[in-house]
């Protein structure tokens, strides 16, 4: 096999997925046969691996436009949740770092920011509805939940949790 970017980025997600140990430039060069310093050339350093994994993972499919009719904040939730629960080692790995975070998670931690705050909502609800789905998605996958099931669960979740913020403001569900 050829050392190219989506073969480093496809064996980096089979390692943060299939081991608990986490992901480290080490145990992926082991992977793929390679010393480290091989890598750098492709991702640079775990944080350009990181932001490549979630760059294929996270911006695929994703709806991170301006909040308005045709885009809604339960929906905003339930895609990010669906990715989270299809790729918890990834999501587990970029939470972990504490830095930065990768340009699609900014993507939609500021769609879900400009859905709330275009509501006339505290900003507050923003960390309760993120803090909620990432301990929600991480919990049910560790526990083998399967994928549509915790969806459906989550979706129960988060229309209680928007009943909640919008209660009492005059504003719609979605």
């Amino acid at each position: 096999m050829s050392l190219t970017r989506e073969a480093i980025i496809a064996t980096a997600l089979d390692l943060v997925e299939g081991s608990p140990g986490g992901l480290s430039l080490r145990a992926l060069a082991a992977a793929l046969g390679v010393t480290p310093m091989a890598l750098y050339p492709h991702i640079g350093d775990l944080d350009g691996l990181l932001e490549a994994m979630a760059e294929r993972c996270f911006k695929e499919g994703s709806a991170q436009d301006d909040c308005g009719e045709d885009h809604d904040l339960r929906d905003l939730l339930l895609w990010y949740c669906g990715r989270v629960l299809q790729y918890p080692g990834l999501t587990s790995a970029i939470v972990a770092r504490h830095g930065a975070l990768p340009a699609p998670h900014r993507a939609w931690t500021d769609a879900v920011t400009r859905c709330i705050l275009e509501r006339g909502l505290p900003g507050i609800w923003r960390d309760i509805l993120v803090d909620h789905l990432h301990g929600f998605a991480l919990a049910s996958a560790a526990g083998g939940a399967g994928r549509e099931e915790a969806l459906a669960v989550y979706a129960s979740h988060a229309d209680q949790l928007l009943g909640s913020m919008f209660a009492g403001i005059g504003k719609p569900l979605r």
